[in-house]
């Protein structure tokens, strides 16, 4: 093994393990508001807070992105890549506020799973499948699912007779669409393809990656909040959760039940309506609603 090779394997370890603290950083962070319900009620009222911090965590990224003297400065560049993480990791609070723990870590471990997957196809792609000297054919093809996804993004938000179907669309649309550049990132890190990353761009690597995790992982949100199918009915932060949130929402009327047939009755408040519904519900606002 040259003294190349064992660079760029010594730089994708550094990328992929930069990545990992970050999921993991994340991660907790998530479970633990999932977890405390003060926690949670604050957040679902700070939606201005949230907002700021994406907005800010999405310009300095761009920040790292286009400077090299940030990318490239020692110690510092370790302090704003990880302020990045953070501020993207409180930005997502606003929807780990809406559902539960057993939500945020299956659908979690779901993305994780699909992620690591492309990451080793990408890496193990023929040299016929170079992506890296294809840009062309991956601008056509994520431009045409691009198209795609908007339009039943907007089937999804108007007509209620397709859900939650059109947003299934929506969402694979979008979600090969980004492992189509996850793979990409993996042939460039690997290094062995046409074009590649620079050595000296592990932290760069690293947070592409956890964005493009951050886009899929979102998308999961409208199956956690609308459904949450890995959480108990009986589960007791649930409980309490859809009780305020039906006494809030909806009217005192609705939570006040303490009995189970009240707590039936809190939970279908916030149940996403289904095709037996569609015909005598009222119209679904698109947005998703908690149950």
């Amino acid at each position: 093994m040259d003294v190349g090779q064992r660079q760029r394997i010594q730089f994708a370890r550094r990328t992929y393990l930069f990545l990992l603290i970050f999921l993991l950083l994340a991660l907790v962070q998530w479970a633990l508001v999932g977890l405390v319900e003060s926690a949670r009620e604050t957040l679902r009222n700070s939606k201005i807070f949230c907002f700021v911090a994406f907005v800010l965590g999405i310009l300095l990224f761009l920040v790292f992105l286009l400077v090299g003297q940030v990318r490239y400065f020692k110690i510092a560049n370790h302090i704003v890549a990880f302020v990045i993480v953070e501020l993207q990791t409180v930005a997502m609070f606003l929807l780990v506020a809406h559902t539960w723990l057993p939500e945020i870590i299956v659908y979690f471990l779901i993305c994780l799973g699909c992620f690591a997957l492309f990451l080793v196809v990408g890496c193990n792609l023929p040299f016929s499948m170079d992506l890296t000297e294809r840009v062309a054919h991956l601008f056509i093809v994520t431009f045409v699912l691009l198209l795609v996804s908007v339009y039943f993004l907007i089937v999804h938000v108007h007509v209620t007779k397709l859900l939650p179907y059109a947003f299934l669309i929506f969402e694979l649309s979008l979600s090969v669409v980004v492992f189509l550049f996850v793979m990409l990132q993996a042939q460039t890190i690997k290094g062995d393809r046409f074009a590649q990353m620079s050595d000296r761009d592990a932290l760069l690597a690293s947070l592409i990656l956890f964005h493009e995790f951050l886009a899929v992982y979102t998308l999961t949100f409208f199956w956690q909040i609308t459904y949450a199918y890995f959480t108990p009915e009986d589960y007791s932060r649930v409980t309490e959760s859809a009780k305020q949130y039906a006494a809030h929402h909806y009217g005192d009327g609705i939570a006040e039940s303490g009995d189970a047939s009240g707590l039936s009755v809190s939970i279908k408040a916030f149940a996403h309506v289904n095709e037996a519904d569609v015909g005598d519900a009222k119209p679904w606002n698109g947005t998703g609603t908690p149950r």
